[in-house]
C-alpha cells in the first residue's frame, strides 16, 4: 500500500449556481484544452473527457461513447485535471457548483492525496479508439478515456483538503471541544494513474 503524506499548498475556491442549459458555458469559462470527466447520472456512472467545450463520456454497460450535451439527468458532474476541479451538483433542477484551483490564491491549506482503484480490468479490446472498457468479475463495466492494455487496471488520485483545529476552526467560531484534531473541508479528483499490483489492498473507487 502506498505511503500517505500530508503536504501544504495554496488553493482557492469559487462557487455559484447555474441552470442545466448554461452549465457547459460556465465550465468553458474556466477550462481550456483537455481535462477529465466524472459524471453521476440517473442511470449510470461514467468517465470521459472535456476538450474545449465538448464533453464525451463512455457508457460501459451499453458499450458506447456519446457526447454529453444535456444535463437534466446528471446528478453530479466533475471536470478535473492536475491543477483544478469544477464540481457541480444538481439540486432540484439547478446546479450548485464549486471551482477549486491549486497553486493560486492566498489561502494555505493541508492536503492528503489517496489513490483509489477503478473497478474492473481490461478484458478485451472493443475497437473504440483511445477508450478502454474495464469490466469487473461481478459484471459491472466502465469506459476509461485512454488506452489500457489487456488485464491492465487504473487508479484515481483523490485529494483531501484538511484544516487543523486551533487555527482555522477557532476563527469560524468552532471550539476545540466541538471537533477533533483535523477538519476535512473539501475533496477533489486530480488525475488517473496506473494501478500497480502493490496497491491492490486499497479501496475500490465507485463501487456500489
Amino acid at each position: 500500500m502506498s505511503q500517505l503524506e500530508i503536504e501544504e499548498l495554496v488553493s482557492c475556491t469559487e462557487t455559484g449556481r447555474e441552470l442545466p442549459e448554461n452549465l457547459l458555458a460556465t465550465i468553458a469559462s474556466y477550462f481550456s484544452g483537455k481535462s477529465n470527466i466524472y459524471a453521476y447520472m440517473d442511470h449510470a456512472v461514467a468517465l470521459g473527457t472535456y476538450d474545449d467545450g465538448r464533453i464525451q463520456i463512455g457508457l460501459g454497460q451499453e458499450e458506447r461513447i456519446v457526447q454529453l450535451t444535456l444535463f437534466d439527468n446528471v446528478q453530479e458532474l466533475r471536470v478535473f485535471n492536475k491543477e483544478q476541479e469544477f464540481r457541480a451538483v444538481n439540486i432540484a433542477g439547478e446546479f450548485r457548483w464549486r471551482l477549486r484551483v491549486d497553486g493560486q490564491g492566498t489561502q494555505t491549506i493541508h492536503i492528503l492525496d489517496e489513490t483509489h482503484k477503478l473497478w474492473g480490468a481490461v478484458k478485451e479490446s472493443k475497437g473504440q479508439e483511445k477508450w478502454s472498457l474495464l469490466r469487473s468479475d461481478r459484471g459491472s463495466a466502465i469506459y476509461y478515456p485512454g488506452t489500457v492494455y489487456k488485464n491492465g487496471e487504473k487508479g484515481l488520485i483523490v485529494r483531501n483538503y484538511i484544516q487543523f483545529n486551533g487555527v482555522s476552526l477557532l476563527k469560524e467560531g468552532i471550539g476545540l471541544g466541538d471537533a477533533g484534531l483535523t477538519h476535512f473541508v473539501d475533496e477533489r479528483l486530480c488525475e488517473f494513474v496506473d494501478w500497480p499490483a502493490i496497491e491492490r489492498g486499497e479501496q475500490d473507487y465507485g463501487r456500489s
